[in-house]
Protein backbone atom coordinates (compact mmCIF):
# COMPACT_ATOMS: atom_id res chain seq x y z
CA UNK A 1 0.00 0.00 0.00
CA UNK A 2 1.03 3.62 -1.02
CA UNK A 3 -1.67 5.83 -0.47
CA UNK A 4 -4.34 5.89 1.79
CA UNK A 5 -7.36 8.46 0.74
CA UNK A 6 -9.97 9.50 3.48
CA UNK A 7 -13.22 11.53 2.67
CA UNK A 8 -13.66 12.37 6.25
CA UNK A 9 -17.72 11.34 6.40
CA UNK A 10 -17.07 8.62 9.00
CA UNK A 11 -14.61 9.77 11.20
CA UNK A 12 -14.11 6.97 13.54
CA UNK A 13 -13.61 4.02 10.34
CA UNK A 14 -11.15 6.91 8.85
CA UNK A 15 -9.43 7.47 12.45
CA UNK A 16 -8.56 4.26 12.31
CA UNK A 17 -7.84 3.25 8.99
CA UNK A 18 -5.32 6.12 9.49
CA UNK A 19 -3.94 4.72 12.51
CA UNK A 20 -3.30 1.10 10.57
CA UNK A 21 -2.04 2.93 7.69
CA UNK A 22 0.85 5.22 10.19
CA UNK A 23 2.28 1.25 10.67
CA UNK A 24 3.10 1.36 6.59
CA UNK A 25 6.71 3.17 6.22
CA UNK A 26 6.42 6.10 3.95
CA UNK A 27 2.73 5.82 3.04
CA UNK A 28 0.70 9.08 2.06
CA UNK A 29 -2.49 9.75 3.33
CA UNK A 30 -4.66 12.80 1.78
CA UNK A 31 -8.07 13.62 2.93
CA UNK A 32 -10.69 15.52 1.04
CA UNK A 33 -12.61 17.57 2.84
CA UNK A 34 -15.97 19.79 2.18
CA UNK A 35 -16.97 21.66 5.41
CA UNK A 36 -15.82 21.56 9.08
CA UNK A 37 -16.33 18.00 10.46
CA UNK A 38 -16.07 16.34 13.50
CA UNK A 39 -13.19 14.58 13.74
CA UNK A 40 -11.14 16.71 11.51
CA UNK A 41 -8.57 17.51 14.12
CA UNK A 42 -7.70 14.26 14.77
CA UNK A 43 -7.26 13.07 10.99
CA UNK A 44 -5.63 16.19 9.30
CA UNK A 45 -2.68 16.48 10.99
CA UNK A 46 -1.46 12.91 9.95
CA UNK A 47 -2.21 14.03 5.87
CA UNK A 48 0.68 14.73 3.61
CA UNK A 49 -1.90 16.36 1.06
CA UNK A 50 -5.57 18.39 1.67
CA UNK A 51 -8.04 18.58 -1.08
CA UNK A 52 -10.96 20.83 -0.49
CA UNK A 53 -13.39 23.17 -2.46
CA UNK A 54 -13.24 27.03 -2.76
CA UNK A 55 -15.65 27.43 0.34
CA UNK A 56 -14.01 25.54 3.04
CA UNK A 57 -10.95 27.06 3.68
CA UNK A 58 -11.77 30.12 4.28
CA UNK A 59 -14.38 28.76 6.52
CA UNK A 60 -11.87 26.67 8.29
CA UNK A 61 -9.34 29.21 9.04
CA UNK A 62 -11.62 32.55 8.59
CA UNK A 63 -8.81 34.37 6.34
CA UNK A 64 -10.15 36.85 3.60
CA UNK A 65 -8.86 35.03 0.57
CA UNK A 66 -8.70 31.66 -0.66
CA UNK A 67 -4.70 31.30 -0.95
CA UNK A 68 -4.50 33.16 2.71
CA UNK A 69 -6.27 30.51 3.57
CA UNK A 70 -4.73 27.52 2.19
CA UNK A 71 -1.29 29.05 3.38
CA UNK A 72 -2.98 28.80 7.06
CA UNK A 73 -3.48 25.11 6.37
CA UNK A 74 -0.86 24.44 6.13
CA UNK A 75 0.47 26.44 8.83
CA UNK A 76 -2.07 24.38 11.13
CA UNK A 77 -0.97 20.86 9.98
CA UNK A 78 3.06 20.92 9.59
CA UNK A 79 3.12 17.12 8.00
CA UNK A 80 0.90 18.36 5.18
CA UNK A 81 3.13 18.71 1.72
CA UNK A 82 0.62 20.96 -0.22
CA UNK A 83 -3.42 21.72 -0.28
CA UNK A 84 -5.53 21.78 -3.40
CA UNK A 85 -8.46 23.67 -3.53
CA UNK A 86 -10.82 22.75 -6.82
CA UNK A 87 -12.90 25.68 -8.24
CA UNK A 88 -15.11 24.12 -10.60
CA UNK A 89 -14.72 25.99 -14.10
CA UNK A 90 -12.68 28.57 -12.71
CA UNK A 91 -10.22 26.61 -12.31
CA UNK A 92 -7.87 24.66 -9.26
CA UNK A 93 -5.23 26.51 -6.81
CA UNK A 94 -2.35 24.23 -5.00
CA UNK A 95 -0.21 25.78 -2.06
CA UNK A 96 2.75 23.93 -1.96
CA UNK A 97 5.36 24.10 0.94
CA UNK A 98 8.87 25.25 -1.00
CA UNK A 99 10.63 22.36 1.18
CA UNK A 100 7.89 20.10 -0.46
CA UNK A 101 10.00 17.14 -2.51
CA UNK A 102 7.21 16.69 -4.75
CA UNK A 103 7.80 18.48 -8.12
CA UNK A 104 5.80 21.31 -9.02
CA UNK A 105 6.57 21.83 -13.01
CA UNK A 106 7.85 19.71 -15.61
CA UNK A 107 11.50 21.21 -17.05
CA UNK A 108 10.91 21.47 -20.82
CA UNK A 109 8.30 19.17 -20.82
CA UNK A 110 4.94 18.25 -22.25
CA UNK A 111 3.00 21.11 -20.01
CA UNK A 112 2.79 23.27 -23.54
CA UNK A 113 1.04 20.64 -25.27
CA UNK A 114 -1.74 21.11 -23.09
CA UNK A 115 -5.39 23.30 -23.72
CA UNK A 116 -4.48 24.58 -19.95
CA UNK A 117 -2.68 26.64 -18.70
CA UNK A 118 -0.94 26.50 -15.17
CA UNK A 119 0.91 29.66 -13.20
CA UNK A 120 3.49 29.58 -10.66
CA UNK A 121 3.81 32.00 -8.04
CA UNK A 122 4.49 32.40 -4.20
CA UNK A 123 2.78 33.28 -1.19
CA UNK A 124 4.10 34.06 2.30
CA UNK A 125 7.13 31.24 1.64
CA UNK A 126 4.71 29.08 0.19
CA UNK A 127 4.58 28.08 -3.19
CA UNK A 128 1.34 28.67 -5.51
CA UNK A 129 -0.06 26.50 -8.58
CA UNK A 130 -2.96 27.80 -10.34
CA UNK A 131 -4.21 25.64 -13.25
CA UNK A 132 -7.10 26.54 -15.87
CA UNK A 133 -10.13 23.86 -15.85
CA UNK A 134 -10.17 21.71 -18.43
CA UNK A 135 -12.07 22.77 -21.56
CA UNK A 136 -15.61 20.79 -22.75
CA UNK A 137 -15.10 19.66 -26.65
CA UNK A 138 -17.11 22.18 -29.09
CA UNK A 139 -20.21 20.01 -29.67
CA UNK A 140 -20.72 19.38 -25.36
CA UNK A 141 -22.11 20.33 -22.37
CA UNK A 142 -22.77 20.09 -18.54
CA UNK A 143 -24.71 17.48 -18.24
CA UNK A 144 -24.31 16.76 -14.24
CA UNK A 145 -21.43 18.02 -11.83
CA UNK A 146 -22.08 15.27 -9.79
CA UNK A 147 -19.40 13.16 -8.61
CA UNK A 148 -16.91 15.81 -10.93
CA UNK A 149 -14.88 16.88 -7.51
CA UNK A 150 -14.37 13.10 -6.45
CA UNK A 151 -13.12 12.40 -10.17
CA UNK A 152 -10.80 15.38 -10.59
CA UNK A 153 -9.10 14.07 -6.60
CA UNK A 154 -8.95 10.64 -8.43
CA UNK A 155 -7.17 12.10 -11.43
CA UNK A 156 -4.80 14.42 -9.21
CA UNK A 157 -3.65 11.66 -7.24
CA UNK A 158 -3.26 9.18 -9.99
CA UNK A 159 -0.74 11.54 -11.30
CA UNK A 160 0.49 11.80 -8.00
CA UNK A 161 1.50 8.32 -7.48
CA UNK A 162 2.98 8.18 -10.95
CA UNK A 163 5.79 10.74 -9.71
CA UNK A 164 4.12 13.16 -12.02
CA UNK A 165 4.89 16.91 -11.52
CA UNK A 166 2.09 18.19 -9.37
CA UNK A 167 1.38 20.67 -12.32
CA UNK A 168 0.13 17.88 -14.23
CA UNK A 169 -1.25 16.38 -11.74
CA UNK A 170 -3.77 19.39 -11.40
CA UNK A 171 -3.91 19.25 -15.26
CA UNK A 172 -4.84 15.40 -15.27
CA UNK A 173 -7.47 15.99 -12.36
CA UNK A 174 -9.39 18.67 -14.33
CA UNK A 175 -9.33 16.61 -17.53
CA UNK A 176 -10.61 13.45 -15.78
CA UNK A 177 -13.58 15.83 -14.05
CA UNK A 178 -14.69 17.26 -17.90
CA UNK A 179 -15.04 13.80 -18.78
CA UNK A 180 -17.44 13.66 -15.65
CA UNK A 181 -19.65 16.83 -16.20
CA UNK A 182 -20.63 15.22 -19.52
CA UNK A 183 -22.91 12.13 -18.10
CA UNK A 184 -25.55 12.06 -15.41
CA UNK A 185 -25.03 10.31 -12.26
CA UNK A 186 -21.65 10.24 -9.83
CA UNK A 187 -19.73 7.42 -11.95
CA UNK A 188 -17.16 7.93 -14.67
CA UNK A 189 -19.52 7.20 -17.46
CA UNK A 190 -16.14 5.13 -19.79
CA UNK A 191 -12.87 4.22 -19.44
CA UNK A 192 -10.48 6.84 -19.97
CA UNK A 193 -7.55 4.95 -21.58
CA UNK A 194 -4.03 6.14 -20.21
CA UNK A 195 -2.74 7.43 -22.81
CA UNK A 196 -5.60 10.11 -22.98
CA UNK A 197 -4.23 11.45 -19.26
CA UNK A 198 -2.58 14.46 -19.55
CA UNK A 199 0.00 13.07 -17.03
CA UNK A 200 0.75 10.71 -19.61
CA UNK A 201 1.57 12.69 -22.96
CA UNK A 202 5.43 12.93 -23.50
CA UNK A 203 5.92 10.56 -20.52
Amino acid sequence: VKHVHLDCRHPAAAAALVKAALEVPDIRISIDVDRPRAGLDELMPHCTAIFCNSTFPQTFTGKPSLVSALAAMLDRFPKAQFVVASQGSKGDLLVSRASSPFQLEEEGGSSGMLPVKCCRGTYEGYSTLFSDSWPLPADAKVVDSTGAGDVFIAGFIHAWLANRPLSLALATGAYIATQQLQRVGARLGRVVAAEELPCNIGA
